[in-house]
């Protein structure tokens, strides 16, 4: 077994290519973005479900966000890139999220059905890559995203309490366009110069609106709190 997956690992582009390049530190970059981006979209499930709301987060955008990644994950199958491959995990994170939206937050109909379109993505981009064509695919499910970020960026301005958004996977998504786009010049990436200032402004968007509605006040030191600690410590201790 580990064999077959050391002879797997030789055969990707980041293996092949590995050094001190433009490819070996964008492959780091990615790694990194994925796994920021990954901890981000797992601690916004948790939140959800531990405050029991989720008025302010879009259902369109995470049940976007899933297939994406697991249609990228082919993608990188097609291509010999590992780490690509790896993003397939991101999607698997999103599950508390979706159904933390579907339990406590406002879903219609059209909306669940959308969403079931949405998981076509895997599938059409299987058929993709046996006809070539994955390129074309992952370019315009890549740019789709922005769509459904506006959409969030929009539920976050009309919404009165942004509190059900979380600050790390804002910063998680915030993090990736900026690492992407000065890639992007490295590589000259006409796609990557396009798509990643258009998803920084509108994380931003999204960033000054929890910042404005949504950002949880510091609770006040009570000064008697700590005194009643250590007397039920040394009442503890007295018993013993």
């Amino acid at each position: 077994m580990f064999e077959w997956l050391i002879d797997l690992l030789r055969q990707t582009v980041e293996w092949r290519e590995w050094g001190w390049n433009v490819k070996t530190i964008g492959a780091i970059g990615a790694v990194s973005c994925a796994a920021f981006q990954g901890v981000g979209i797992w601690k916004q499930g948790r939140r959800v479900h531990r405050e029991q709301q989720a008025q302010t987060l879009s259902f369109l955008l995470f049940g976007y966000s899933m297939p994406y990644f697991f249609a990228a994950s082919l993608y990188g199958w097609k291509e010999k890139s590992i780490i690509i491959i790896f993003l397939g995990v991101v999607g698997f994170l999103h599950f508390p999220a979706i159904t933390g939206i579907l339990k406590y937050g406002t879903v219609s109909t059209n909306e669940k059905r959308l969403v079931g379109l949405f998981l076509l993505l895997i599938p059409f981009m299987w058929f993709a890559t046996a006809v070539n064509l994955h390129e074309v695919v992952f370019l315009a499910s890549l740019f789709g995203i922005l769509g459904f970020v506006a959409g969030q960026a929009k539920r976050a301005w009309k919404s009165s309490d942004t509190n059900d958004l979380d600050p790390v996977m804002i910063f998680s998504f915030l993090f990736g366009p900026m690492f992407w786009f000065s890639y992007a010049f490295a590589v000259d990436s006409w796609a990557l110069k396009a798509f990643n200032p258009l998803a920084f402004v509108l994380w931003s968007f999204i960033l000054a609106m929890w910042w404005k509605k949504g950002r949880e006040p510091r609770k006040k030191k009570d000064p008697g709190a700590g005194l009643m600690r250590i007397i039920y410590v040394m009442g503890v201790l007295i018993v013993i």
